[in-house]
């Protein structure tokens, strides 16, 4: 990763998750991680997104400019991609939890998105150590660690039984307040549908997520 120190450090957000509190971080040196740990809007949803999915996502996050909120996201292709890029775009604190080893970057056309995060000052965060893979158990513990480190999780487009829906539960459990985007109904994305249902705010713009995190 470009111009950036991995190290494996302790942060403090997370001490009480079972996973442990020591994260490797790639981060520019005058970067300090605990600082990203504050106003944390999570953003997920399908790799697959559709236009209308990526154009609410980017929408969502430019209504966050000028706010201090950090956007976390899991480093996929989709929503949490668009995500990434307006954040940067609208210079906004932007973290990424990855589930391999710093030295595997996956997806292989993310890799410019992600140097784009540290050469902006952002942080790329890994639960796991050098050499470990993108395997399933990480996958969930990655959603899982998302979840811990977020003061509000948002999710724009999903399906039933999804990453995104995995987030949104975990959030549920320990009171961490939830957001979805609605679709239509005769839309493929139609999980956020479901998630409104079982308890999930409407989002349909940055105002709307600020005063989730009043």
């Amino acid at each position: 990763m470009v111009n950036a120190c991995a190290r494996e450090v302790e942060v403090t957000r997370v001490k009480t998750w079972k996973g442990g509190n020591k994260l490797w971080i790639a981060h520019k040196e005058d970067v300090r991680p605990d600082d990203y740990m504050t106003n944390t809007v999570a953003i997920t949803g399908t790799r697959a997104t559709t236009r209308y999915g990526e154009a609410a996502t980017r929408s969502i996050v430019s209504g966050l400019s000028g706010s201090d909120v950090t956007i976390i996201t899991g480093g996929s292709l989709g929503v949490e991609a668009a995500a990434l890029e307006a954040a940067i775009d609208h210079g906004l604190r932007t973290v990424v939890v990855l589930p391999h080893g710093l030295d595997n970057l996956y997806p292989r056309l993310n890799i410019p998105l992600f140097n784009e995060v540290v050469r902006h000052g952002g942080i790329v965060i890994s639960q796991v150590p050098y050499g470990a893979k993108p395997e399933r158990a990480n996958c969930l513990n990655r959603t899982k660690l998302i979840a811990h480190l977020s003061d509000v999780v948002v999710v724009v487009e999903s399906v039933p039984r999804s990453a995104s829906s995995a987030m949104f539960q975990e959030a549920q459990e320990l009171g961490i307040p939830c957001g979805a985007v609605p679709c239509g109904i005769f839309d493929g994305n139609f999980g956020t549908l479901d998630l409104i249902r079982q308890g999930a705010t409407l989002i349909r713009d940055g105002e709307d997520v600020l005063k989730m995190m009043e």
